[in-house]
């Protein structure tokens, strides 16, 4: 229920993040865990693009523990080239809670997921996919990934992930659509990213 996840200090639909593991297992102790599965929004349509037979690599970072080694181990199951990069200390984890409505709203764990590399990432590709999830806080690396990959003509697909989370990016979002041939929006979060309501297919919404 929704008052549940206010008790969390959530907002339903939204995502947020904490640095503090001991204050989240306090939270989390009386909801007990459903399904835990390697994910993450790029890469789950990553694993499902390799699964249709199609060339997959994926970039990012984990932890070197048991939850790193599962992802990894996924990873080699879809036959996914691995860049992930393994740093010391804990993987990342979503916490996600799912109302009655079938809306998400999203607990992260950050730890070492935001440390991956895109300075020296491969960008060679047909399409490059990526989400605002992972652009928190590191939009300008991905704007420099993303011009790299455009000069050698990749197309560039976005998920804009929600709401809150393109509000957070701020004015370097507008860049980064500029260069985005392949977006993934509901209209809630076109709302938010373009700053008008969605009516129509718009190929240039500025």
């Amino acid at each position: 229920p929704a008052a549940e996840l206010e008790a969390l200090g959530l907002k339903k639909g939204s995502e947020k993040r904490t640095k503090d593991p001991q204050v989240l297992a306090e939270k989390l102790a009386k909801y007990p865990l459903q399904f835990e599965s390697p994910a993450g929004s790029p890469a789950n349509v990553g694993f499902s693009s390799a699964a249709l037979g199609l060339k997959v690599g994926i970039i990012g970072s984990v932890g070197d523990d048991l939850l790193g080694s599962a992802y990894k181990r996924k990873v080699a199951e879809y036959d996914i080239r691995d860049h992930l990069s393994t740093v010391s200390g804990q993987s990342g984890v979503c916490y996600t809670f799912i109302t009655e409505d079938g809306e998400r709203t999203f607990l992260n764990l950050m730890n070492a997921a935001p440390t991956f590399d895109l300075a020296s990432a491969p960008h060679y590709a047909n399409v490059i996919h990526t989400s605002c999830y992972e652009m928190v806080g590191r939009s300008d690396d991905f704007i420099s990934y993303f011009q790299r990959a455009k000069k050698d003509d990749v197309r560039i697909s976005l998920d804009l992930a929600n709401p809150s989370t393109c509000e957070r990016i701020g004015d370097n979002l507008r860049t980064i659509l500029e260069m985005t041939d392949i977006l993934f929006a509901s209209p809630e979060e076109y709302e938010a990213a373009i700053g008008k309501p969605f009516t129509t297919y718009d190929k240039h919404p500025f």
